[in-house]
């Protein structure tokens, strides 16, 4: 009989301290797990606690500022005349833009909680919560901001939750899908970044601060920067995923092209509808671009979790092939658009300045100047009829309120009276109509005869400045 041989049990080799409360799938487990859950409701409650307090201050003030851009540039009164033409207040524009703002926190901070209450085991997960609900937060800073202007001794704690929430949301494009530094040099780059961008939040005006650099290296360091998170992020889809990992990065990264689609969107929204003076088109283009932006960044908490969590129930290949095509649509309609107005302001503005926008706000503006030298034509079959009650046209003709020969005031120019009255002049006018009369402030009751009918019809449109061109009967 052969020999039987047992072997013991190799004794298992101690876990490293750093990966202590992490069970063997990377999940959080025991203490690690608790503060993990202590630290994000905490941080939840304060974010919660100080937005109610900003709203109620917000709420409770006297007036409300005008949250648009051209406010701050022409003044409240000069908006106001300029939505007085669409018949709308300004009350409508700021409780527009401060529902823009509760439903751009108020998504950030749902996807937030239910990442945190679907996924509070996995470390990326609560991470990746914790940043949306900063993000959401803290970037908007009109309620948190009244806190801190009311209370400034708030100023570090805001600042260090805005500059978290910055850096947290930027990291996820680091370390997404496994929470891993892919390849070893993200690291070092990502606390280089968040070293740059800390200077502008905590040392304001400080030659730390990138916002008082020069232009171009400013953008240079942003470029520099954004290129090596997207090589990091290429290198890992196309190295390191797995076939799953990269359905979920691409959910991810279409969230945040749609985000920075967004953005560049509202500022071109900007850029065209500018001019020196507050037109309707700057207000609406104001409203237009903060729709974009809010709606824009709205996308990436909703890939965020749908990539997360049902990253297996859409078809992301199929989405991203119809959102580029129809974004190639809008943009090539928007530039064809933008384009053929530059060329018809060139070609139509005769070098004086005057292109087809600003004719087309002047024929808005002034229908009455476009009427007198473009008399509304009267059909044949109403020539020399009485008109009915309610077709008067709505512009003015050149054809003032003259008297008609044989009728209203004889050959000559007629009075405010002249003529008028009930069976007065002939049942139908002969010849055209002459400019020059005064015109009536009152007209007589219309009788039951045509004639009446035609006299109180030709009473009322001299009244109203709207004048029908008759020809001979």
């Amino acid at each position: 009989m052969g020999r039987t041989t047992t072997r013991t049990p190799c004794p298992l080799a101690a876990i490293p301290r750093h990966l202590r409360g992490f069970g063997t799938d990377g999940r959080l487990q025991g203490r690690a797990l608790a503060l993990a859950r202590g630290a994000w409701l905490a941080v939840a409650a304060l974010t919660v606690g100080l937005y109610v307090v900003g709203v109620q201050l917000d709420v409770s003030r006297p007036y409300w500022p005008c949250p648009l851009g051209v406010c701050e540039q022409f003044g409240t009164e000069a908006v106001q005349r300029a939505l007085d033409s669409l018949h709308l207040p300004i009350g409508l524009a700021l409780g527009y833009v401060f529902a823009l703002r509760v439903l751009f926190n108020a998504g950030y901070a749902a996807i937030a909680a239910l990442l945190f209450w679907r996924r509070s085991r996995d470390p990326l997960a609560v991470f990746i919560s914790l940043a949306l609900l900063l993000f959401g937060a803290y970037s908007v800073e009109t309620e948190i901001g009244m806190v801190v202007n009311s209370s400034p001794g708030w100023w570090l704690p805001v600042t260090t939750l805005r500059f978290l929430g910055v850096v947290g949301l930027a990291g996820v494009l680091v370390v997404f899908p496994d929470g891993r530094f892919v390849p070893r040099w993200a690291l070092p780059v990502a606390v280089a970044w968040a070293l740059w961008l800390g200077g502008g939040y905590f040392l304001p005006d400080s030659p730390l601060d990138a916002g008082t650099w020069p232009a171009a290296a400013s953008l240079g360091a942003w470029a520099l920067f954004l290129g090596a998170f997207v090589f990091a992020q290429v290198y890992r889809y196309r190295r390191v995923s797995s076939p799953a990992q990269r359905i979920q990065t691409k959910w991810v990264i279409f969230g945040f092209a749609a985000a920075a689609l967004g953005y560049f969107g509202g500022t071109l929204v900007f850029a065209t509808t500018y001019t020196p003076k507050p037109t309707v088109s700057v207000v609406t283009g104001d409203l237009v671009g903060h729709t974009l932006i809010f709606v824009g960044f709205l996308a990436i908490p909703i890939t965020i979790a749908v990539a997360i969590l049902r990253h297996h129930l859409f078809d992301v290949d199929l989405l991203i092939r119809r959102a580029l095509v129809y974004a190639a649509l809008a943009a090539t309609l928007a530039v064809l658009y933008e384009g053929g107005t530059l060329l018809l302001e060139r070609v139509a503005g005769g070098g004086d300045g005057a292109g087809v926008r600003g004719r087309r706000a002047g024929r808005a503006a002034a229908p009455a100047h476009r009427a007198r030298h473009h008399p509304p034509r009267v059909p044949a079959p109403l020539r020399g009829r009485a008109p009915r009650r309610g077709l008067r046209p709505a512009t003015p003709s050149r054809v003032g309120g003259g008297a008609a020969r044989g009728g209203l005031g004889g050959r000559g120019r007629g009075t405010a009276g002249a003529g008028l009255g009930p069976g007065a002049g002939p049942s139908r006018p002969r010849g055209r109509l002459r400019p020059g009369a005064a015109v009536p402030l009152s007209c007589p009751p219309a009788g039951p005869s045509r004639a009446a009918a035609l006299v109180y019809n030709d009473c009322r449109n001299r009244r109203d400045g709207v004048q029908l061109l008759r020809g001979p009967s």
